[in-house]
């Protein structure tokens, strides 16, 4: 059995890489009239009737020779996320953190402080519960990540458990087989339902649908499914040698996409990052504070340092140190230290895994409930916030992007506007010749490509026949109007000596050249003066049509030449009027709107990525408004730098790609291989890239993309797999109002964010400074908790919820700006200004409150007031939040146009009268009368002004 495995089989008469370029580029018909199916199924040596054989040693030297189909290509192998780690596993990962050991080293000098004051056991307990408060923040943080692991894991395994059966034929019998048992040269049958096992040739069959889109027989790809119609198809790929599988290995040579099976979102790391740089600052700072208690306590004990200190810098300096440590060691209570590490172990909870991705949460979920608003499903929360990200798109032709020939131009015969059945052919002869011409004008504009196109298709117009058969005599070319003098070649043979007169250009300007005009059904009619004014007024009419981008009015003359000798000139007198055509704006002003708003307001690179050739590429590009024509805008690399082949971006090296990729707009007869060439390297240049994509071909861009955009109601389910979100529609209309959606979910997230880092942030200084300067920290750690909950949690909700869904587009996401999109330099004037308040009103209030407010409070009374200030301030800091840079935060979207958003304020301040009055009880303290309610609101309103004069800081 060794041997037989080992041995070396016999090679087939053709080779891989052959059969794929026999395959290119032809359409069925040829491919079956030319019997290269056939030639490619006799080198493959199989019978189209009756297939391979099924003999176990031909199909092994078939896999040997041209490899197995296995399950390279299925997307599970290629796109599946990690085997969930273990609830242990997850809580050693956590105690690592370099965050958890700072929490950790924080502990046990609070521990060793505890021991040193209060003595072993009261130590020993009081120590016990810090350590009991950070393992359950640790283990709550770890069954959220299992959770998601989990979650993220039963996703895949429900897409791997579909494991599909197809049907071959072999020895002349159909057979069902595992895919994975399909080899190069099986002739597979496909029915409604089947997925596509392998790339293959169209053999035969009737009324074949794919789910892909790409209906362009012969080839049919790998992943595609079968949604109507049956067929047989010749394999010529397997495995890691289709063309999608080829794509996906391009992804895996990334080591962007290679460091992560599963990709992350911009949102996620940029909360992460953020998320954990707050945290190393905050037990940085505490760390040093407890520090410096414990080396007092260590070093001078509980009595005072030495009074009579020597002279010298170096007995100076620690009499400093030691009258500071003193004073706050003698402040210090017995558990306050061990509150305090409390307290850092509630807002390492709250930022890591706790409240802050609950507020992210409840902000992506009310934005993906609004996406069927935009025919659009997220595949994944997140997306809803990466589309706000988005830099550059690359997008293929959408329907309404395609090119309508129907929409790019009107004819006119005489002043009726023709159906070109009902015309007469002798004028449509003539006006096929006199539109031919347009093709000799080297300096011809896009117009009139616009008009060759549309004449092609509906007039058979063929310009490069034309110049085959006749010759310029002489020509007349200005900016207004165009003339020819032409002859056909071999017409003296004929008999024929005429030479054909053609003038094309301005409608009045060839009307003033013309006596006489023919109408539709080729009589010449004589055009006197009350014709003239009548084909005036009608022009006038015509070009005043807002649809209307040029027209063109086209006239001729024959001529007898009587010898040859005779010159013939190019007269401007006595024509004939043939016809006018309207070239009108072959896309609507939505589509036209929807690509400026992404180009120029939000700044969204727009790459369009078609497979027509450059003529029709350019049309589409400049008739949609992508690009400018010619002086409209400044190109510095020229104009014709927007618009380029592919193979000319394929085969350049990527110092140029990266050099080219900024001024390419369109790409015309692109592949899969070049779009996916065009993400990576705009991804290189530090782009959020989006890709659209419906055919299985796709399948490797959008799995490359940032944002990968499966759209159309056909759009393969294996582009779906691959992709983050898809969109029903294939409109680019609709995409871009998504992205503007995103715009509006990024900068809801945003205004959560300083929310979130407001309320924190203040928490921490306000104890801080308490903690230093008066012994006691004013905000306890459940205290904390309890307003890390509401105003995570409802202040998230009231900020998710915009007030119209016609949201604008700000150009704020530069591929700069969008490596830190959440907390930007706005975001952090914004909070410093509000912290600064906050720490100084509500450390005076614990300090110096009875002499500042007037009143006559015990320590706990001070406590609570500070509380109910702290909690008031944050809803006006939650008002504040709703304009991040505009000044009037009640003009444009007014309060009083978004209840929910007031419901939610109302609420909060409910319940925090209802806590305020539950802890009075609770504790038996003293109830605060009207004035002390009066004192906390009047604080809290102060963070409206205080919010106005932050914004009136200007920022770089």
């Amino acid at each position: 059995m060794e041997e037989t495995c080992d041995r070396e089989f016999r090679r087939f008469s053709i080779e891989q890489e052959t059969v794929k370029k026999l395959a290119e580029n032809d359409s069925y018909t040829t491919f079956h009239q030319s019997g290269r199916i056939r030639a490619i199924a006799a080198s493959l040596e199989t019978n189209l009737d009756i297939g391979i054989s099924g003999q176990e040693m031909e199909l092994r030297r078939r896999r040997q020779v041209f490899g197995s189909n296995g399950l390279t290509l299925s997307l599970e192998n290629n796109c599946k996320h990690p085997a969930s780690l273990h609830f242990r596993r997850l809580i050693s990962d956590s105690i690592k953190d370099s965050t958890v050991i700072l929490l950790l080293c924080c502990a046990t000098l609070s521990l060793l402080l505890g021991i040193k004051r209060n003595g072993f056991e009261q130590g020993i307990l009081d120590g016990a519960m810090v350590f009991v408060v950070i393992s359950s923040v640790v283990c709550i943080s770890s069954l959220f990540r299992f959770i998601k692991n989990w979650i993220n894991e039963l996703l895949v395994s429900k897409r791997t458990s579909r494991r599909a059966a197809v049907k071959v034929m072999r020895d002349g019998r159909v057979r069902q087989i595992a895919v994975s048992e399909v080899v190069v040269g099986d002739v597979v049958c496909l029915q409604t339902g089947d997925q596509v096992p392998a790339d293959g040739l169209f053999v035969h069959g009737k009324n074949l649908k794919l789910d892909d889109g790409d209906d362009k027989l012969p080839c049919i790809f790998t992943g595609a499914k079968v949604v109507g119609g049956e067929c047989s198809m010749l394999v010529t790929s397997v495995g890691e040698n289709t063309e999608t599988s080829m794509l996906m290995k391009l992804l895996s040579k990334d080591d962007r996409i290679n460091r992560q099976d599963y990709k992350e979102s911009k949102l996620q790391i940029s909360v992460d990052r953020m998320g954990s740089r707050m945290e190393k600052i905050w037990l940085s700072l505490s760390l040093l504070v407890i520090v410096v208690q414990v080396l007092g306590c260590f070093a001078w004990g509980d009595d005072d340092h030495d009074p009579e200190p020597k002279g010298g810098v170096r007995s100076t300096v620690k009499e400093i140190i030691g009258e500071v440590v003193t004073k706050f060691i003698r402040r210090q209570g017995a558990t306050s230290h061990n509150r305090y590490v409390e307290m850092l172990s509630i807002l390492v909870f709250v930022s890591r895994d706790g409240l802050l991705p609950i507020g992210l949460f409840i902000c992506l979920a009310y934005a993906s409930k609004k996406l069927p608003c935009f025919r659009a499903t997220a595949r994944n929360l997140p997306v809803c916030s990466s589309l706000g990200l988005v830099t550059a798109i690359c997008t293929g032709k959408t329907s309404d992007l395609s090119l309508d020939h129907a929409n790019m131009a009107e004819l006119w015969i005489a002043t009726d506007n023709s159906f070109i059945k009902s015309t007469s052919a002798d004028v449509l002869d003539a006006l096929r010749e006199a539109i031919a011409t347009t093709s000799y004008d080297e300096a011809a504009v896009d117009d009139d490509d616009a008009l060759l196109l549309w004449a092609k298709e509906f007039l058979d117009v063929d310009g490069d026949k034309m110049k085959q058969n006749c010759t310029v005599e002489a020509f007349n070319i200005s900016k207004n109007r165009a003339g020819l003098l032409l002859k056909w070649n071999g017409s003296e043979s004929d008999g024929d000596n005429s030479v054909h007169i053609h003038w094309r250009g301005s409608p009045e300007i060839i009307l003033s050249m013309c006596t006489h005009y023919l109408d539709r059904h080729g009589t010449l009619q004589t055009l006197d003066e009350h014709k003239r004014d009548a084909f005036n007024n009608f022009i006038r009419d015509i070009e005043a049509n807002h649809h209307s981008l040029r027209c063109i009015s086209f006239a001729c003359k024959r001529v007898e030449q009587q010898n040859e000798e005779e010159i013939i000139e190019l007269t401007e007198c006595g024509l004939t009027w043939l016809g006018l055509v309207r070239l009108k704006s072959a896309y609507a002003s939505e589509v036209k709107q929807a690509i400026e708003d992404c180009r120029e307001s939000a700044g969204i690179k727009i790459k369009l990525i078609l497979e027509d050739d450059i003529n029709i590429a350019r049309l589409i590009a400049i008739n949609s408004g992508l690009i400018l024509k010619p002086g409209a805008e400044d190109h510095s690399n020229g104009y014709d730098a927007a618009v380029i082949e592919a193979s000319v971006f394929r085969s350049s090296s990527e110092e140029t790609r990266s050099l080219m990729v900024d001024n390419v707009r369109v790409m015309a007869n692109a592949s899969p291989l070049d779009k996916l060439l065009m993400v990576q390297c705009l991804k290189q240049k530090g782009e959020v890239v989006a890709v659209t994509g419906m055919s299985t071909r796709d399948a490797p861009s959008l799995k490359e993309a940032d944002v990968g955009v499966s759209i159309g109601e056909r759009s393969a389910q294996f582009a779906r797999d691959c992709s983050d979100i898809v969109i029903l529609d294939e409109n680019f209309t609709t995409i871009a109002a998504n992205l503007k959606w995103g715009r509006c979910v990024c900068n809801n997230i945003r205004k959560f964010i300083q929310l979130h880092l407001t309320v924190n942030a203040a928490a921490f200084a306000v104890n801080l400074v308490a903690a230093i300067f008066c012994g006691e920290i004013p905000l306890e750690p459940f205290q904390l908790l309890w307003v890390n909950l509401i105003m995570d949690v409802l202040g998230a909700l009231a900020l998710a919820a915009p007030v119209s869904l016609r949201v604008q587009l700000p150009a704020h996401a530069t591929a700069a700006a969008s490596a830190s999109p959440l907390a930007n330099k706005t975001v952090w004037r914004n909070i410093i200004l509000q912290v600064l308040y906050q720490v100084f009103v509500l450390s005076a209030t614990q300090l110096k409150g009875n002499e500042l407010l007037q009143v006559q409070a015990n320590k706990t009374d001070l406590k609570a007031i500070v509380f109910n200030s702290f909690v008031l301030c944050q809803v006006f800091v939650l008002i504040n939040a709703r304009e991040i840079e505009a000044l009037n935060i009640f003009e444009g979207k007014g309060l009083h146009q978004n209840p929910w958003f007031l419901v939610i304020v109302g609420f909060i301040f409910i319940l925090d009268i209802a806590v305020i009055e539950m802890v009075t009880v609770v504790t038996h303290g003293t109830r605060m009368d009207l004035k002390d309610w009066c004192v906390c609101i009047g604080i809290a309103v102060m963070t409206l002004p205080t919010g106005l004069v932050a914004k009136c800081i200007p920022m770089p």
